[in-house]
């Protein structure tokens, strides 16, 4: 006779909410030529730990704008130089291509992936907007419900990729440019340029851990959408990136390593299925060997004490157990000639 495997109380399927180790996925938008791509690169050299050397960081910039970010190499910013790695991307910017671009940074070893821009797979040649207007010409219904459900998947196919890639990824992003004209502190009339509306889909942002406006006046970093408590609705000026940047690696130093945590979790949860199983030997050892002292009961006498024996062994046992033991206790009973407890005349 065994226990039934159903009667051992399963352990709790729910875990505990960890920190895991998971990379920054962060947007700075600004209009063209406000300097978000050196923006850009200074974050990505300041979001180096202390246990990676600088000749051993790797940062990559897949650049949209005509190899422009090369203009920054050898460019030195709070003690870092630039020394990065680029990839010329052109026309069409498909999101088939921005996977293969993540993908090969994965493999390369990058430890983080400057896009610049991201505005590029969103309007221009081969873009989301692309593919959507591509579909209404060729929709027989003439209007944009079935265009954007195209769009709609690319979007989400694109966005599921930076979520899921295990590098940090900074998107550059441009935005819509206007100026207005102020007076100085002399009461002379100048041009500000102002930088508004990020060219991306507006629900992107809510996707990743940071979003940033740079003020394309002084470069002024201004935090936007963001998780990290400590940078909420923060103004970082270029002589306070460093700092920006050290609290994004304290945020994000505050965590535990998701593969350790894992294994850790499957050895505790091993843990309890083998004391389980240990618990449910013990149990079917002690069944045996009573089951035999029950059989052996030679008159009312000893059939009591072996009741209260089973009282006092299994009494906290499965039902499975308890029924079985409950059984034959009964069975020897009527052998014996004994009343059963319970049992209607």
């Amino acid at each position: 006779t065994r226990i039934m495997s159903g009667d051992v109380k399963k352990p709790s399927r729910l875990k505990k909410a960890t920190r895991e180790a998971l990379p920054l996925k962060m947007q700075i938008h600004c209009p063209s030529g406000a300097g978000k791509t050196f923006s850009a690169l200074r974050i990505a050299y300041d979001l180096r730990p202390d246990h990676i050397s600088k000749e051993d960081w790797k940062v990559l910039v897949a650049d949209t704008e005509k190899r422009s970010a090369s203009k920054y190499v050898g460019e030195d910013a709070d003690g870092n130089v630039f020394d990065f790695y680029t990839e010329d991307v052109v026309p069409p910017y498909t999101v088939d291509k921005l996977g293969a671009l993540i993908k090969m940074a994965v493999e390369e070893g990058v430890h983080v992936l400057v896009v610049d821009s991201l505005t590029h797979w969103w309007k221009e040649s081969g873009g989301i907007l692309n593919l959507v207007d591509d579909e209404k010409k060729r929709s027989s219904r003439g209007d944009g419900v079935s265009a954007w459900k195209v769009g709609d998947e690319a979007f989400r196919r694109m966005v599921n990729m930076i979520l899921t890639c295990p590098i940090h990824i900074i998107c550059a992003v441009r935005s819509k440019q206007t100026v207005s004209a102020e007076k100085d502190e002399n009461g002379k009339t100048v041009i500000k340029k102002l930088g508004l509306q990020p060219e991306m889909r507006d629900d992107f942002i809510f996707a990743l851990d940071i979003e940033c406006a740079l003020d394309p006046s002084d470069h002024t970093l201004m935090v936007g959408k963001t998780r990290c408590r400590k940078l909420d609705r923060g103004v970082f000026s270029p002589d306070r990136n460093k700092e920006f940047a050290d609290i994004i690696l304290e945020w994000l130093g505050n965590k535990v390593d998701v593969t350790k945590a894992r294994e850790e979790d499957a050895a505790k949860h091993q843990a309890v299925l083998d004391a389980k199983a240990r618990e449910v030997d013990a149990l079917n050892d002690q069944l045996q060997t009573f089951l035999l002292k029950v059989a052996a009961a030679e008159d009312g006498d000893a059939v009591t004490a072996l009741a209260k024996e089973a009282g006092a062994t299994f009494g906290k046992a499965p039902p499975s157990i308890a029924g079985q033991v409950r059984e034959a206790l009964n069975e020897r009973r009527k052998d014996l000639g004994l009343p059963i407890p319970g049992a209607t005349k």
